[in-house]
């Protein structure tokens, strides 16, 4: 019996730390996106799509209309202002949100790696 309760907690322990349980246990949500899209770690973020030219969307599991969105923009520095983000709340889903990130310096639209806090 102790060793099939050890083997529960490992089961357990793993699922957690794997992401595999991913339960909903806080409003809002993070997420640490690639210049592509690609979610590299997240919590509660259920799809990003990247949609153009530093354009992303970000769908959670829970609303986040009300919410307060905090980003930037990550990675080597190329110079003093990698560039803008912007952020934005969706205005027909109360799950998502935009991200816009402009260069610095051209303000055209650019694909960069970005961190994205939504706090409710």
């Amino acid at each position: 019996m102790r060793m099939h309760t050890h083997a529960a907690a490992l089961v357990m322990a793993l699922a957690v730390f794997s992401g595999a349980a991913s339960a909903q246990t806080t409003p809002g949500g993070w997420a640490v996106v690639g210049s592509g899209g690609e979610a590299l770690k997240h919590q509660n973020v259920t799809k990003i799509q990247h949609i153009g030219a530093g354009t992303y969307r970000l769908d959670f599991n829970n609303d986040v209309s009300k919410c307060v969105y905090t980003g930037n923009v990550r990675g080597v520095v190329k110079s003093l202002i990698p560039g803008i983000l912007v952020v934005a709340r969706h205005n027909s889903d109360a799950n998502a949100v935009f991200v816009r990130i402009f260069d610095a310096a051209t303000l055209l639209p650019q694909d960069e790696k970005f961190n994205l806090l939504v706090t409710c």
